[in-house]
This record gives C-alpha cells, sequence and structure tokens, in this order.
C-alpha cells in the first residue's frame, strides 16, 4: 500500500486530493498542516471517513524538527505540495508572508525529503506564473512572465524544482490551475473561506442576491 505525504491537505484544494486517493486506491495519506488556513474539521471529516488510512501531522511547511522524526519512522512513497498561501492581493501587501512560506519553507521541505530518499514530488503551482499571456488560450510552454508576488514564488519554486529534475532521486510535476470551484460529489469536502476570496463562489453569491456586487479584476 502506497503512503503519500499531502501538504495542505486541509486546505481546499488538498483535501479534495486526499478524498481522490482514498477513492482510488489502497492509499494511505498522512496530511501535513498547521491548520493557518486548513480546518481541523476537514481532517476529522478525512479520517472519520477512511478510519486508519489517514493520518494527520501538524506542523509548518518544512519544519526539520516535526518532519525528520517522522519521516524516520513513516516510509512515504510521494509528497504533494498544496501548502501555500494563495491570496493575490495579500501577496502584494505583505510579499514577506509569501516568499517566506511559499519558497523558503518549500526549498525546507525540498531539502527533507531528498534526505529520506523521497523522489517523488508533485507541486500545486497557479497559472498566475503566465501573468498576462500574449495569446489564449494559453498553453503549457508559454512564457512566465508573473505580475504579482504570489505568481512570483510558485514561478521560483518551479525553477528551484527545474534546477533539481537532472538529479536521478529527483521526479516532479507541476500542476497550474486556473479557478478552482465546486465540492465532491460526496460533499465531504469542499470550498469553506471566510471572507470569500475565490472568483466562482463570489460570482455565485453575487447572482443569487447574497452579495451586492462582484468586482472583476481582468478579463
Amino acid at each position: 500500500m502506497s503512503h503519500f505525504l499531502v501538504a495542505g491537505g486541509a486546505g481546499y484544494i488538498g483535501s479534495n486530493f486526499v478524498k481522490y486517493l482514498m477513492d482510488t486506491g489502497p492509499h494511505e495519506v498522512t496530511i501535513l498542516d498547521n491548520l493557518s488556513t486548513g480546518r481541523m474539521k476537514t481532517v476529522n471529516s478525512l479520517k472519520e471517513r477512511y478510519s486508519s488510512r489517514v493520518f494527520f501531522l501538524k506542523s509548518d511547511l518544512g519544519d526539520p524538527e516535526k518532519l525528520h522524526p517522522y519521516l524516520h519512522k513513516t516510509e512515504i512513497d510521494g509528497v504533494f505540495h498544496f501548502g501555500a498561501f494563495s491570496l493575490v492581493g495579500e501577496s502584494q501587501y505583505d510579499p514577506m508572508k509569501y516568499y517566506y512560506n511559499n519558497v523558503s519553507r518549500t526549498l525546507s521541505l525540498l531539502k527533507i525529503i531528498l534526505e529520506h530518499e523521497i523522489r517523488y514530488f508533485v507541486f500545486s503551482s497557479s497559472a498566475a506564473v503566465y501573468g498576462i499571456p500574449e495569446k489564449i488560450p494559453i498553453t503549457e510552454e508559454a512564457e512566465r512572465e508573473p505580475i504579482n508576488n504570489y505568481g512570483k514564488t510558485k514561478a521560483m519554486t518551479e525553477e528551484v524544482m527545474e534546477a533539481l529534475s537532472g538529479r536521478e532521486d529527483f521526479v516532479y510535476a507541476s500542476l497550474r490551475y486556473f479557478n478552482v470551484a465546486g465540492t465532491d460529489e460526496d460533499l465531504l469536502v469542499g470550498e469553506c473561506h471566510d471572507p470569500e476570496t475565490h472568483l466562482i463562489p463570489i460570482a455565485v453569491k453575487a447572482a443569487l442576491g447574497l452579495r451586492d456586487h462582484l468586482a472583476l479584476f481582468g478579463t
């Protein structure tokens, strides 16, 4: 049975991915999350549904004091990294928070997993790495030209992974999504932001008259 570490697994995308792993194979998952934006209620729902196959480690991303002891006793087959701050506006007025967590702590995580000979790493990146694209639709080969600090942190991390890709003991994939929305079909995990910051839920609330306007930046 494969055992995966899912950083940020108590958050929206991370928890949906944990559920996907549980539903598609005989996997075990350790959720790594400091609960700064993730929810313990989500972790408990997953643990209740999947019993002994879901574990939880409360820790900052890339904390050696927490991760080294855990990885010494737990054989991990791969790491999925969803543990990032993701508010574009906030990244502009508090860049240190974003570069420290999204870049520096991710580098610490990479260093730790390489020391423990964990070969496979999947990174939750963002379409924000493209900035303002020259043409639509955007292809994977489009240039990375981020225009905000959030996108820059994602692009910087991708560059680090590309530099590491020459190693025989490191294989990575980078996921660049746009506006993620919705919940799983079982309604076990889904979006729960207070205040809401994601475009599609805000648009739905505006359409239902639950908020007085929708501010849309860009086209």
